[in-house]
């Protein structure tokens, strides 16, 4: 069994304003394993990139095959970043507030969560195609 090669490059640097600048599988590594605020890595679209990054150093798969996911996880958490709070406001205690809106609120958080990771997972596939397959 081959050892690790982290110091494989990226396609293309990626920079994450305020955090770190990834160039390097070690990089991204780094940013998983130790910069990852708490809970996050436990999501599957983490897991995803962590399996694909450990994939890339083994060199079973090409860097873009960590750094397409990992762009698309990252722009991901950034809009829900955004929209972080204003589903706080929605979620604030309100006594006036029927159930039934709150379980409707809820009901849409958890679809478009579902939503999300499912856009993630095929466009991963489709862009793995694309770059391996040459499909158009």
């Amino acid at each position: 069994m081959s050892r690790p090669n982290w110091s494989r490059p990226l396609p293309r640097p990626l920079k994450i304003p305020s955090v770190m600048t990834l160039k390097t599988l070690a990089d991204v590594r780094e940013l998983v394993e130790r910069r990852l605020p708490d809970g996050h890595r436990q999501r599957s679209t983490w897991q995803h990139v962590e399996k694909q990054l450990n994939a890339a150093a083994l060199g079973k798969v090409e860097t873009i095959d960590v750094a397409v996911p990992l762009r698309l996880v990252l722009q991901l958490e950034r809009a829900c970043r955004a929209c972080r709070s204003d589903i706080e406001k929605m979620f604030a205690p309100n006594p006036n507030r029927p159930l039934s809106d709150t379980l409707l609120l809820c009901g849409m958080v958890v679809a478009f969560t579902a939503l999300g990771a499912v856009i993630l997972y095929a466009m991963t596939e489709w862009l793995w195609l694309v770059v391996h397959e040459g499909l158009r």
